[in-house]
């Protein structure tokens, strides 16, 4: 399969990328990050009070916090990854940033910012609380921004030889037509590959060429990143109201 002068392959139809399921994280959770956070749940069922800070955790789990904190590490790790990775492909992002995700994004920087201002003058958070909230705002605005040209960057166009079982296809990227067409011959085709896919693209010499997420970050930093500040910090929300 080759590439038009567009850059885009034959026999796919791209579709818009705003509903792409790779936005706000990068990336799906694998298998083996549902096995990770399960294994820390049972290891640390819940935390009295984080090493660094006198912070109660009112007997919430700690698998709570161990989320909020991948969550916002992924915020702030997405967009300094992927951004530059779409720069260096060649990629004119800022010409890729369209109506809809502005007003979005001015909507989400808004939201963050009303619940700043309402934790300062009903909690009163001090400077470290609302540096917290900034990085948060600013990493969601980025992934809101930038996201067709970091999904793109994230994904490999392959046929069935280079697929491998976990790997998660990106549908939202292909026409339905393509989907449609794929699916009567390939029951099994969907978001996840699996080995029944595989075998079926293989017996059915099925050679169309399918965006998969090849260039993905992996989950591992980021959770390993929220593990670590949950343990030292405890949970996000509630550090946000005493650190001075």
């Amino acid at each position: 399969m080759r590439l038009t002068r567009s850059g885009r392959r034959r026999g796919l139809t791209p579709r818009s990328t705003n509903r792409s399921p790779t936005r706000r994280k990068g990336g799906y959770l694998g298998a083996g990050d549902v096995f990770e956070f399960a294994t820390l749940s049972l290891i640390f069922p819940f935390q009295a009070v984080p090493l660094l800070l006198n912070a109660p955790q009112l007997g919430l789990p700690f698998i709570i916090s161990i989320f909020i904190g991948s969550g916002i590490a992924a915020l702030v790790a997405v967009p300094i990854y992927y951004i530059p990775k779409a720069k260096i492909s060649g990629m004119r992002i800022g010409k890729e940033i369209t109506r809809g995700a502005f007003a979005k994004a001015v909507s989400v920087g808004l939201a963050y910012l009303a619940f700043a201002a309402f934790l300062s003058f009903e909690a009163g958070i001090g400077i470290g609380g609302t540096a917290l909230i900034a990085i948060m705002m600013l990493g969601s605005v980025a992934v809101i921004l930038f996201e067709k040209p970091m999904t793109a960057s994230m994904v490999r166009y392959v046929s069935y030889s280079e697929m491998e079982e976990g790997d998660m296809i990106a549908i939202n990227m292909m026409g339905n037509e393509d989907v449609r067409r794929i699916r009567k011959r390939a029951s099994a085709f969907n978001r996840l590959v699996t080995k029944k896919l595989i075998d079926q693209l293989r017996s059915k010499k099925i050679r169309s060429k399918v965006p998969v997420y090849k260039n993905a970050i992996p989950m591992a930093a980021p959770i390993f990143a929220g593990v670590v500040a949950s343990i030292l910090f405890g949970n996000v929300i509630l550090m946000l109201l005493v650190v001075p």
